[in-house]
Parts: C-alpha cells; sequence; structure tokens
C-alpha cells in the first residue's frame, strides 16, 4: 500500500505544481474490515457513509466522522498516514 499511496501523492502534488491555482490538498484513511469503517488517523469506528447532492460543493458519497489533515508536501502526507 505505501508504494501506491506515494505514487497517488507524486502524481497528485507533480499536477499541482504549475501555480496556476490555488490548491488545497487534505489526506484521510479509513479500513473496511468486517463491515467496520474505521478511520486510521483517530480510530473512531462505525463512521456512516450518506449520498449527498444538491446546490451544495459536495455531490456524492460522503464519509462522516472521518478525520481530514490538510497537507502541504508529499512527504508530509506521507508521514502523517503512516499508521
Amino acid at each position: 500500500m505505501d508504494a501506491v499511496t506515494d505514487l497517488v501523492l507524486q502524481q497528485l502534488y507533480a499536477a499541482t505544481d504549475d501555480n496556476s491555482s490555488e490548491v488545497a490538498i487534505t489526506v484521510s484513511a479509513v479500513e473496511l474490515y468486517n463491515e467496520v469503517l474505521r478511520c486510521l488517523l483517530s480510530s473512531r469506528e462505525n463512521l456512516q457513509l450518506r449520498w449527498a447532492s444538491g446546490a451544495g460543493s459536495v455531490n456524492g458519497v460522503v464519509l462522516e466522522g472521518a478525520e481530514e489533515r490538510v497537507s502541504g508536501s508529499r512527504s508530509a502526507s506521507l508521514r502523517g498516514l503512516r499508521v
């Protein structure tokens, strides 16, 4: 998993290097095991999935209760995901 995560973050940060727009990257990590969703950054269990749609900025599936961490660099993202 570390190699896949590193590759995704590498490509994500490379795509934002053009400085043509302001980008904020947040990182979350969740585990699905025995039909229980758990946040790996905070150890919260039984997270809830819900469908969001409408005029707001979020459309699609939302995972409520998962912690998000803002990251300024690829290495900071990787350090934050080490669990």
